[in-house]
């Protein structure tokens, strides 16, 4: 049996009907926001790690990911002269090659927009937060929970952006008892 990091979960669209996503504009949400950042602490993979899991362990099984176009994620992908896009991991940085294998090994088909389920957070986070870190990757992939109403993406200065609908005892608890972290309420 093969190893998935990710595996599709057959939803085309974002969860959230109080979101609007389009590649032009971003994100366009009808709801709070706060952006969480790391203290003192420099923005690379492990200290992202780092803030994920002290964030989002105790829910960890039940996040989602989103993109509305999994295989361009990484700006090299694109040939902006030609108009073009290549997705062969050969011809590409070390980077976007590690993250083009990743949905090739999950068998994430290419033009796949949509949610997928993660079954390696660490290696997810690792490759999708190289990108990132190194300018590859433009911004995050939106990350999901469902149930509670709220999603979240890292930005590549280390910090998250937290977006829900309506507050709940996650979200109280996460603003409350945060101790590690600066927490500003946009």
């Amino acid at each position: 049996m093969k190893d998935y990091i990710l595996k599709i979960k057959q939803e085309e669209n974002f969860p959230f009907n109080w979101v609007n996503l389009s590649p032009e504009s971003g994100i366009n949400a009808q709801s709070h926001k706060i952006e969480i950042y790391p203290r003192n602490q420099k923005a690379n993979v492990s200290n992202m790690k780092s803030l994920f899991h002290d964030l989002f362990n105790t829910i960890i099984n039940e996040l989602s990911i989103f993109s509305l176009s999994w295989w361009d994620y990484c700006l090299d992908t694109w040939d902006i002269q030609k108009n073009t896009y290549c997705y062969s991991p050969q011809y590409l940085s070390k980077e976007t090659a590690n993250y083009l294998i990743m949905l090739q090994k999950s068998d994430i088909v290419q033009g796949y927009s949509g949610s997928c389920i993660c079954n390696d957070w660490d290696a997810y986070l690792s490759i999708a937060l190289d990108c990132l870190i190194k300018g590859i990757a433009p911004y995050g992939h939106l990350i999901y929970d469902f149930n509670k109403q709220f999603f979240f993406y890292f930005h590549y200065s280390g910090s998250i952006g937290l977006y829900y609908k309506e507050g709940n005892p996650f979200i109280a608890n996460l603003i409350k008892n945060n101790t590690k972290y600066d927490i500003d309420i946009v």
